[in-house]
């Protein structure tokens, strides 16, 4: 599971993927979408001193949803069960521990094996979201370019 970091990777994953760049009729319906998206993605913060600031806090929060997701899609999923059954295994054959203890540990190392066999079966789904969300972070980054060049 690879990250597309380059912008003509991703734009080829999400061709591959049939992403669609979201298409607007104008600049400003673009910019009030993002201020609204703004809105409910930043709900906590007071309200930002411009629309320049509030795109630059969606930008902001959008980067970190992306780096969040990246490091679950460059984690190699499948190599985790077997390190998590090395690194438990030999605790659990040895023969001078208790059986409530070993039973507890079992326990806990079966709620693992069951987390990482869900995200590695949604992993195509995270890799879409990411995809998604960068999509986004470009858009914001072309927007906020050219507010820059109208002021």
């Amino acid at each position: 599971m690879k990250n597309k970091e380059t912008p003509d990777a991703l734009a080829a994953f999400c061709k591959r993927n049939m992403y669609l760049y979201p298409t607007f009729s104008s600049r400003e319906a673009m910019k009030a979408y993002y201020l609204q998206m703004n809105e409910f993605v930043n709900c906590g913060l007071t309200a930002p001193q411009g629309n320049k600031e509030g795109l630059r806090r969606l930008k902001r929060k959008l980067k970190q949803y992306v780096s969040a997701l990246r490091h679950l899609n460059s984690h190699e999923w499948g190599d985790s069960i077997a390190d998590l059954q090395t690194a438990c295994g030999g605790f659990l054959m040895l023969k001078n521990e208790e059986f409530g203890k070993k039973k507890e540990v079992n326990k806990s190392i079966g709620k693992h094996f069951e987390f990482i066999v869900r995200i590695s079966q949604s992993a195509y789904l995270l890799q879409q979201l990411q995809g998604v969300l960068e999509i986004h972070c470009m858009n914001l980054e072309q927007l906020l370019k050219e507010e820059e060049g109208f002021m």
